[in-house]
């Protein structure tokens, strides 16, 4: 698809507020158009910093690449390409360990946790090793949060995922935090169809019950009926749980000191791919990963204060409970909309400026995204 189509195409429907065109959802030439300006060149979630000990590794997933995070002995952190330099192994099998070098299993070429090559059996005696360190990227770590940059040589300064309001999410020390639990869903659609599902409560009435059993859907709209940002828990509860009250005895930061009637939750995001709700019991981390046109993963971290303990302070299902089961009703939601859009009857319907004002704001920034590879119409967020 030319990028003079697809320009006019999105400004068509930003002009009349419209879904965005099908091929938006549905071309593999669409998907491989936005991957440079979307996907690689915004920061991806990874992992939560209580993962990475120093002297210990991950394995993981940024865009098409296979990666692996790890922390160093003296605490810092690094991406590496999961590409052996020799003739292109993967140097790490396992999802996560601790170790002291990272050796390929092929030839056993064995790198430091900086990436740097420390060992090459058999090489010429000549042969510089700092040439040949693994590659990396951007590593950056937020409120806890470990992200990683996948395009090289574009080290933004500007990392900055958007919170409800900084001081409140700042409160929680996330920092401090725990993974009790991590989910990976396969969702069959469109990253987008995922993202704008995730960005409006249009739908949460008849589809979500165990997540209004304590969110307080009326309270997010505003006196004329228009969806807001406001997050708010029922009136007596105060963590989004089942029955509204904490799954974990052990409070965020803060929080340790607040009564629970005066507790509040939270909520930031960097678009593309990246959202956290946070309790002051218990935080819900999102990560999303684009595979194909018709194919994203979505990684999700549960969290608890890092001295909670199972079974005295928590149990893991509780905590899990209400997340997992809105996923899944997401899920089946976004897989039915992906079906229904390569019917030959699809054509992009209106959004509601009520119900759906967020995805008006996503489809902008998007425009912005793609804005270096379609120049013709001059697209800016």
């Amino acid at each position: 698809m030319l990028h003079g189509e697809m320009s006019a195409l999105i400004a068509q429907a930003l002009a009349g507020g419209m879904m965005l065109p099908k091929p938006a959802y549905t071309s593999p030439e669409w998907f491989d158009a936005e991957r440079r300006p979307v996907h690689e060149r915004t920061w991806t979630y990874v992992c939560h910093t209580s993962e990475l000990t120093p002297g210990s590794f991950r394995r993981v997933r940024v865009g098409a690449e296979d990666m692996v995070v790890t922390r160093d002995l003296d605490g810092e952190l690094h991406a590496l390409h999961n590409v052996c330099r020799h003739r292109a192994a993967e140097v790490v099998t396992e999802e996560c360990g601790a170790a002291r070098s990272l050796v390929c299993p092929y030839h056993l070429w064995s790198y430091s946790l900086t990436g740097d090559l420390k060992v090459a059996h058999g090489m010429p005696a000549g042969m510089s090793m700092s040439d040949f360190p693994l590659k990396s990227r951007a590593v950056t770590e937020w409120h806890g949060m470990v992200f990683v940059l996948p395009e090289d040589g574009q080290e933004n300064t500007d990392f900055a995922p958007q919170a409800k309001d900084p001081g409140e999410f700042a409160r929680y020390r996330l920092e401090e935090a725990k993974v009790v639990h991590t989910e990976l869903y396969e969702i069959a659609a469109n990253w987008k169809a995922v993202r704008e599902n995730f960005l409006e409560c249009y739908h949460c009435s008849n589809n979500h019950p165990q997540l209004l059993s304590s969110y307080d859907l009326a309270g997010s709209y505003d006196d004329e009926g228009r969806e807001t940002d406001a997050f708010a828990t029922k009136a007596g509860a105060c963590s989004l749980s089942l029955d509204g009250q904490p799954v974990c005895k052990r409070p965020f930061g803060d929080f340790a000191d607040v009564p629970t009637d005066k507790w509040t939750y939270t909520f930031a995001h960097g678009a593309p791919a990246f959202i956290v709700v946070a309790n002051p019991d218990h935080t819900v981390v999102f990560g999303f990963t684009p595979m194909s046109v018709d194919r994203t993963v979505l990684k999700c971290d549960w969290l608890v204060h890092r001295d909670a303990v199972e079974g005295v302070d928590y149990e893991t299902k509780n905590v899990v409970v209400v997340w997992h089961q809105t996923n899944l009703q997401d899920i089946a939601l976004c897989e039915s909309s992906q079906r229904g859009m390569r019917s030959a009857a699809f054509e992009p319907g209106p959004l509601s400026a009520d119900r759906e004002p967020a995805i008006f704001d996503f489809h902008r920034r998007y425009a912005g995204w793609l804005s270096d590879v379609l120049p013709e119409q001059g697209l800016s967020a």
